[in-house]
């Protein structure tokens, strides 16, 4: 179960990883489209400026397939999480339940072997000495 919550917050650092470096490349992506906005505006574009204008289209490009795949992933791994969490949560009441359950077990024949007069007998004693946590 350690080792769960230890996956899950590993999953959670890189979450927040992603997200980070989502909006780095967000910014630089709306960076990148307003100096392509502001060079194509112009009405006699160069030649070289030409060539900074398809090279920048493409740097755009990536990024937002970049970004994309970013997100993607980012979603993948928030259900993945998710569903290890609900089965953590599942588990973990489960667990309960029959801690719950072995609990009354043991207090039920405590009170058999006391109102029995079964604790005379020493090893009986022991066992309700166990029981008490003596």
């Amino acid at each position: 179960m350690l080792d769960q919550h230890a996956h899950i917050e590993k999953q959670n650092g890189d979450l927040k990883r992603l997200e980070n470096q989502l909006q780095c490349l967000q910014f630089e992506n709306k960076v990148l489209s307003e100096q392509i906005g502001e060079m194509s505006q112009k009405e006699k574009v160069p030649v070289d400026r030409e060539i900074e204008i398809n090279q920048l289209t493409k740097k755009v490009n990536k990024y937002r397939l970049q970004v994309a795949e970013t997100e993607q992933k980012m979603e993948e791994m928030s259900k993945k999480a998710a569903c290890r969490m609900q089965k953590l949560e599942h588990n973990w009441r489960a667990a309960d339940t029959e801690v719950c359950k072995l609990d009354s077990l043991i207090d039920a024949i405590r009170a058999i072997l006391v109102n029995h007069s079964l604790a005379k007998d020493e090893q009986l004693k022991t066992v309700i000495n166990m029981i008490d946590g003596k």
